[in-house]
């Protein structure tokens, strides 16, 4: 596993859909490659996933690139309400919206199937008008099991619509859970601007 800081990891998921505020290592450095522009352009998806190692565990997860004709505050504002969980978030059983202060959103999930079930709470900035990156991160404060998870989500003009792009990293810690289904939690994960499409769409 490579070893990455969490401000390392965000840089480096900015890379392809816009400029990133810090800089950003080699190996993820790169935008787009003509194949996955063609791709882009298609309806298609691109991902990359990633996996590091920081003192708080091991984390697993990646980035998602999806082009959708919704312009990028369109996208943005959607994304800030309870029914946006319920709809881009992979196998949602509850959500619900929690009290917080005027400058962020609180949400607490549970997400599972029949054979098992996370409940945990996260933080969200509120963006500001017509900001186009929404990031989150585990409320530390509130029940949860899992161990972390933080990432964003963000839109960006492309080709008379939006990039959208999601991050997200997730530490399941230790247990049956993470060795049974790890790789496939990620892989849905990395479907979220399909999602993203299918919600935001008219």
């Amino acid at each position: 596993m490579m070893a990455l800081s969490r401000r390392a990891w965000l840089s480096a998921a900015a890379c392809a859909a816009g400029a990133s505020l810090w800089s950003l290592p080699s190996h993820a450095a790169r935008g787009f490659s003509a194949r996955e522009r063609r791709q882009l352009l298609g309806g298609g998806q691109v991902r990359r996933r990633i996996a590091f190692s920081q003192r708080s565990g091991d984390y697993v997860g990646g980035l998602s690139y999806q082009r959708i004709a919704s312009p990028p505050a369109r996208v943005v504002e959607r994304l800030q309400h309870v029914a946006a969980l319920r709809a881009v978030l992979p196998r949602v059983i509850s959500a619900r919206r929690l009290r917080a202060p005027p400058e962020q959103h609180r949400f607490e999930l549970v997400q599972g199937t029949s054979l098992y079930s996370a409940r945990y709470s996260v933080i969200a900035l509120r963006p500001a008008p017509g900001a186009s990156e929404l990031r989150f991160w585990l409320d530390p404060r509130e029940e949860h099991e899992i161990d972390d998870v933080w990432g964003f989500f963000r839109a960006k003009p492309f080709h008379g619509g939006s990039m959208i792009s999601v991050g997200v990293a997730l530490n399941l810690g230790e247990g049956i859970i993470r060795w049974l289904f790890e790789e496939r939690i990620v892989d849905v994960m990395l479907d979220m601007p399909r999602r993203i499409r299918d919600y935001v769409e008219p």
